[in-house]
């Protein structure tokens, strides 16, 4: 190759899967294929984890610099939710959904759903609205926080998903 091509975060992802989908199916196959066949499928795979030993660097590096960030703002505003929405580098930069006014939970057990209003247009601002959210479901288990959508039925609410 003569060129130095830039991968997606989707398309390491996907090569990442890959290279783990042959390793599943080769040791899915122990025993059931010649040792010779098996040797040159786990050197391929050495292969493409060595060529993918930087990226798996960066991306670790940039994993534990967003955590660090996530903890420091989480302990700065008294949260106890963990933020879990992963691809987000700086919390106090705005968040892309113009015009949601609400974040609206739906409690793991079905129990209840509670509407927050979103009070700014920062990450910190949808973090506190869905550990508002959280709180007054009275779910302490599911403190994650994983995902907002907009919401069907109503384009100006966030539809939180959190886990535990």
């Amino acid at each position: 190759m003569n060129i130095a091509p830039q991968l997606t975060a989707k398309e390491f992802g996907d090569l990442h899967n890959a290279k783990c989908e042959l390793h599943g199916i080769l040791s899915s196959m122990d025993g059931m294929i010649h040792p010779k066949l098996q040797e040159r499928f786990e050197a391929a795979i050495a292969k493409i984890n060595a060529a993918l030993k930087n990226a798996y660097e960066q991306d670790e590096a940039v994993s534990e610099r967003r955590s660090a960030h996530y903890d420091k703002v989480a302990e700065d505003n008294g949260f106890n939710t963990i933020w879990s929405v992963d691809e987000v580098d700086d919390l106090y930069m705005p968040h892309p959904f113009e015009g949601v006014t609400h974040v609206r939970y739906s409690e793991h057990w079905g129990n209840s759903d509670v509407t927050v209003p979103i009070k700014g247009n920062t990450w910190v601002d949808l973090w506190r609205s869905a550990e508002t959210a959280i709180n007054e479901s009275g779910d302490n288990h599911h403190i994650f926080i994983e995902d907002f959508k907009v919401a069907d039925y109503r384009p100006d609410f966030l539809h939180l998903t959190t886990g535990s």
